[in-house]
């Protein structure tokens, strides 16, 4: 099964779940606001299985906001205790769905493509292979000549410095670390994979060069921030490239080969 036919899985019987507690709700004495606030679980499931641990993380805390001041107005003479538990339990309830629901989606995404075909997936860093990343990189250009959907490469390449003192602490444990870090840092649609021995490859769909830098620079930092554990490294060992498409067409054909 491929992730997107999960994703269509989840989001109808997910949004079905929701409004079925909504019309039994209807069917008695309905409390509006936490009709809305059924209602507001939308987003947030969206927001889980399409973008991942960040977009369930976002829309949850929107859907919080967007609560609390509703169920406050309505109910001000409640006595303070009861508002804090009901607040926040509905703003653990979205955010354990949002936040738990978009990393095991992520997680499935990736164990939904091993099932496929296990040569699509490094066996190093448990994300996909560099077959497998030009094979996107290709459908994705299509989609560009097709419907114009412009979208970014980065690289993210670490020096040799770096990949002489991961070889003496459990190379390829640190490396899928990096992979993890790098994946649950990213959106749920980008698709994450390794280049080379020292590199690693992500494809952001619907994303210009200018968005891609400022996801670049988040990532460079976080990955810098892991390798200080074994090092004093800087900044510069770690190397953020962004190509755009269609403005680099010619790079980015060469580099997915």
């Amino acid at each position: 099964m491929k992730y997107s036919k999960f994703e269509g899985l989840v989001l109808i019987f997910g949004i079905g779940a929701v409004l079925g507690t909504i019309a039994a709700s209807l069917a008695g004495r309905a409390d509006v606001v936490e009709i809305i606030a059924q209602f507001l679980l939308i987003p947030v499931i969206v927001g889980a299985t399409h973008y991942g641990r960040i977009g369930g993380t976002v829309t949850a805390l929107v859907a919080t906001m967007v609560y609390i001041p509703m169920r406050l107005l309505i109910i001000t003479g409640a006595e303070p205790h009861f508002l804090t538990q009901l607040v926040g339990l509905r703003a653990l309830v979205y955010l354990l769905l949002g936040i738990s629901g978009g990393e095991i989606c992520f997680r499935i995404k990736y164990f939904l493509t091993g099932l496929e075909d296990r040569s699509y997936i490094d066996d190093v860093t448990l994300l996909y292979n560099p077959p497998y990343l030009a094979k996107l990189f290709k459908n994705y250009a299509q989609q560009f000549e097709r419907y114009k959907n412009p979208f970014s490469v980065l690289i993210i390449e670490m020096d040799d410095r770096v990949l002489q003192a991961l070889r003496k602490n459990h190379y390829k444990k640190r490396m899928r670390e990096i992979g993890a870090i790098i994946r649950s840092d990213v959106r749920l649609v980008d698709e994450v994979g390794r280049l080379g021995e020292d590199e690693f490859g992500l494809i952001l769909p619907n994303t210009e060069t200018p968005g891609a830098s400022i996801a670049g620079k988040r990532l460079e930092k976080e990955v810098h921030r892991y390798l200080q554990k074994y090092g004093d490294f800087p900044i510069d060992a770690v190397k953020i490239t962004v190509l755009g498409y269609p403005e680099d067409k010619e790079d980015l054909e060469k580099l997915m080969g």
